[in-house]
């Protein structure tokens, strides 16, 4: 896959620059998405991770009582959205007490922080099957619960000044790093040089593709497939691979 943004001659740091790589990594998350790992060594699709709460309450119990049921709700709306395609959320069914209530199988609690008020955490929580199934079916929704494992990202920068990859300076790193946090049974992995181990991959042998690295990062990852997107700019142009 290939792509073409041409803008302005030196534009690497202004704003239509950042709205170009918006766009072209769109287009690469969709086409990433396609890529369809195994879903048979995917995570448990009716299992939610990583549930931001903080809550105020008028004491520390109901601050985390508040806080838990807030969390299990958006984890049950974020759970229906990766399940329906986009153009369905209208008609989700409502994350109310008793459809959460209903479908909820356990949570589990991270990062737990509380003051005699307030009361911070993070969720995983697991759901049902056929709960969720019936709700859907019910709502007369299209869906599906085959999750894939992620897909490793590998966004590669090449310019006048040279290639990066890990480079915190890297825009097209950014532009990933930037985009929308959406529900998704399809995972895009962006991996720090930090995860990518004591020996990381270099941007040359991202973009050639050698498969004894590729497997072993992807391995060590947990990724099912690997994407380079490699962005390059001359002048006034940036093409994406």
């Amino acid at each position: 896959m290939a792509a073409t943004i041409v803008d302005d001659p030196g534009f690497a740091t202004n704003q239509r620059f950042r709205a170009a790589c918006a766009a072209l990594v769109l287009l690469c998350a969709t086409l990433t998405a396609m890529a369809g790992p195994a879903a048979a060594q995917a995570p448990d699709p009716f299992v939610v991770t990583g549930v931001p709460v903080d809550v105020t309450g008028s004491g520390a119990l109901d601050a985390r009582s508040r806080a838990l049921a807030e969390g299990q709700r958006a984890a049950f709306r974020r759970l229906l959205q990766r399940m329906v395609p986009e153009s369905s959320w209208p008609g989700l069914p409502s994350a109310n007490d008793d459809n959460v209530q209903a479908a909820v199988r356990g949570f589990q609690i991270a990062n737990e922080r509380a003051s005699a008020t307030r009361y911070i955490a993070r969720l995983d929580v697991a759901f049902h099957r056929e709960p969720v199934r019936r709700l859907l079916r019910d709502a007369g929704l299209p869906f599906t619960e085959t999750a894939a494992r992620p897909t490793l990202l590998l966004p590669v920068w090449r310019d006048a000044a040279g290639i990066q990859l890990w480079e915190p300076t890297n825009p097209w790193r950014l532009a990933w790093e930037a985009r929308p946090d959406r529900p998704t049974l399809a995972p895009i992995l962006l991996p720090t040089e930090e995860q990518a181990g004591p020996e990381p991959l270099s941007p040359l042998a991202a973009t050639a593709g050698d498969p004894a690295q590729l497997r072993q990062l992807a391995a060590r990852l947990g990724a099912g497939d690997v994407v380079a997107a490699e962005a390059r700019q001359s002048g006034g142009t940036v093409e994406v691979t």
